[in-house]
């Protein structure tokens, strides 16, 4: 699905996104850093559902960055969904081979493209925060944590270019940020609030 994405001119990240007031808030980092436990969360806490793992970026002229609605779906490992309060018999694990549960989502959906809004990388550390981060560091992490590195340079060479460009307007137009947090699962609802509190302010 990635590579279709990307063929059809989509900037695509690995990140998980939810909206707020038709406005999408994408979170950025490597497998294991909690994305799509965050996502769960804030969905739980009214924001609605947009994407997960794979997020599609459509460039328009009009309304500049959307962000593509995707499957409603959602991939937890058993303490995340233990931490969300969801039975984990119920949830049908994704492979064999795979620990993690799919998660559906019934409702708060975003069925439409929206504006992308702001942007949060998530890294580790003792003391939860959220810090701006500048254009050209948020150019950097858009690279890191997209897609392209992961398939064939022979089908990406002819959009080399276009992804790199795609990479510099996000970074121009839209706002991004380190959220730090600890790995502490209990100190999730203090994230949620803190992320619930930077998302109003915007």
């Amino acid at each position: 699905m990635a590579l279709l994405l990307h063929q059809r001119g989509h900037l695509i990240l690995h990140a998980s996104a939810v909206a707020r007031n038709h406005q999408v808030f994408v979170f950025l980092g490597e497998a294991g850093l909690g994305k799509s436990t965050l996502a769960a969360a804030l969905c739980a806490r009214g924001f609605s559902f947009v994407a997960d793992d794979i997020v599609a970026i459509r460039f328009d002229t009009e309304h500049g960055p959307l962000v593509l609605p995707a499957l409603p779906r959602l991939k937890l490992e058993a303490e995340s969904v233990a931490a969300l309060g969801e039975d984990i018999a119920d949830l049908p694990q994704l492979h064999p081979y795979v620990t993690k549960r799919a998660l559906p989502v019934f409702s708060n959906l975003s069925n439409e493209p929206l504006p992308l809004r702001r942007l949060y990388r998530l890294a580790y550390a003792q003391q939860m925060e959220i810090a701006p981060l500048p254009t050209h560091a948020a150019m950097l992490h858009l690279i890191e944590h997209s897609y392209i590195g992961r398939l064939s340079g022979q089908l990406l060479y002819p959009q080399q270019q276009i992804h790199f460009r795609q990479c510099v307007e996000i970074a121009n137009r839209i706002p991004m940020a380190d959220l730090k947090r600890s790995w502490a699962l209990e100190l999730l609802p203090a994230l949620i609030q803190m992320v619930d509190e930077d998302s109003r302010d915007l």
